[in-house]
């Protein structure tokens, strides 16, 4: 074998790179799952997830963000509350990334027909373009995702918004409780 041979204090610091490696690297895939499906859903349901949203909407960038709930919140069934809590995590990304927003709120509303969530911002809005499917075209990918997850659960998604006016984006459900 032509290989160097190596010291123990060589082979140690090898051993222990490789472990910070490993580490690191765990650190990694507890972070990818993590954000696939949150813990605080599970844990303490949609409400909490949403107010953790804009919780930290709040604190990072200092936008004056909050969530209600009103009705009775329903026994949604967990893939119902991971595609909602998505929604609404990108439409607090959009407000985050592009309003220039001072406030975003969350409504979620629960009744015997239906849920909604409506996620509004104070910001700059934006011209709407004939049809949602044109802002992929032009790369713009949050509001085509977040529609296409409305649609999965075979729900709608409506958007308001203008120039200078904000923006408001409108889920409904059919109702999933039990």
């Amino acid at each position: 074998d032509e290989r160097p041979k190596l010291s123990n204090d060589q082979l140690k610091q090898h051993l222990e790179k490789l472990r910070d490696q490993a580490v690191d690297a765990l650190e990694a895939v507890r972070r990818c799952a993590h954000n696939l499906r949150p813990r605080i859903i599970d844990d303490l349901g949609l409400v909490a997830a949403l107010e953790w949203l804009t919780d930290e909407l709040a604190k990072n960038q200092g936008i004056d963000a909050s969530a209600e709930i009103t009705g009775q919140e329903l026994a949604l069934p967990a893939e119902v509350q991971l595609l909602l809590f998505r929604i609404a995590q990108e439409a607090l990304a959009n407000v985050k990334k592009h309003s220039r927003a001072t406030e975003a709120r969350i409504k979620l509303e629960c009744d015997i027909d239906k849920t909604s969530i409506t996620i509004s911002d104070n910001g700059r809005g934006f011209e709407l373009p004939q049809r949602l499917g044109d802002l992929a075209e032009g790369g713009r990918l949050g509001l085509t995702g977040m529609e296409e997850r409305a649609k999965l659960l075979g729900g709608t998604m409506q958007v308001q918004s203008k120039p200078g006016a904000g923006t408001t984006i409108i889920v409904d459900l059919p109702n999933f409780g039990t």
